[in-house]
C-alpha cells in the first residue's frame, strides 16, 4: 500500500511538473512574469529556473528572461537592468576572487598592479553589440567593491567565462584591498561607481 501511494506520488508530482513547465514556457515566450501557480514549478517539479540569460534580455528577480519592465526593472539580476541591478538599488552580491590580467576582452593589455576587473561572462556579454567585446558598453565602467577586509574601485577590462552572476574576477592589487589573498574567493557586494 505505502509503495504504490508513493509511486503514484512521485507520478503526480511529475506529470504535474511537466505541465507547469510547459505553461511557463509559452508565459516566458509571451514575455510576461509567471503567474503565482507557474512559480509552484520549482517546488513541484524541483527544476531550476534560469542563472543567465542571451543577450538583450534581463533575468528578473524571479529567474526568468525577459524584456519587459517586470524582468528589467526592480530586483533584475543581470543584462540591460534599468532602474539599477539587484534588490538594493543598484547593488549586487557575488563572490570575488583573483587572476593575472593580460589581454583583456575589451582590447586592452593590463597589469596585475593595476586595479582591474574581469566581469562574469552571464553580466557582461548582454552588453556586447554584435558578437564584439571590444565595443561591450560595461569596458571602462568603474565598479565600487566591498569585502571583508575593505573596498576597492576597479575598472572592467575582461570577462570571466567561468564566473557566476554577481561574481568578479580582481587583479590581484584590487584582490589585496579586499582580502588576503590567500583566502582566495571572499564573499563581496558591488555596484557600478
Amino acid at each position: 500500500m505505502h509503495s504504490s501511494l508513493a509511486l503514484f506520488s512521485i507520478v503526480f508530482v511529475a506529470l504535474v511538473g511537466s505541465l507547469y513547465a510547459q505553461y511557463d514556457q509559452q508565459e516566458q515566450l509571451a514575455g510576461s512574469e509567471p503567474s503565482n501557480l507557474a512559480r509552484l514549478l520549482p517546488i513541484l517539479s524541483r527544476r531550476a529556473r534560469a542563472t543567465s540569460c542571451p543577450a538583450g534580455l534581463c533575468l528578473s528577480k524571479w529567474g526568468y528572461c525577459g524584456n519587459t519592465a517586470e524582468h528589467c526593472g526592480s530586483g533584475c539580476k543581470s543584462g540591460p537592468c534599468k532602474g539599477g541591478s539587484g534588490n538594493n538599488g543598484g547593488q549586487r552580491s557575488g563572490e570575488a576572487t583573483y587572476y593575472a590580467p593580460g589581454l583583456g576582452a575589451c582590447g586592452g593589455y593590463n597589469h596585475g598592479n593595476e586595479f582591474v576587473v574581469a566581469m562574469a561572462a552571464p553580466d557582461f556579454d548582454p552588453h556586447t553589440p554584435n558578437r564584439n567585446p571590444n565595443n561591450n558598453r560595461l569596458c571602462g565602467r568603474h565598479i565600487s567593491v566591498n569585502g571583508p577586509r575593505g573596498s576597492v574601485t576597479v575598472r572592467v577590462v575582461d570577462r570571466c567565462p567561468v564566473c557566476k552572476p554577481g561574481d568578479l574576477d580582481l587583479s590581484p592589487a584590487a584582490f589585496d584591498r579586499i582580502a588576503n589573498r590567500n583566502q582566495g574567493r571572499v564573499r563581496i557586494n558591488w555596484r557600478f561607481a
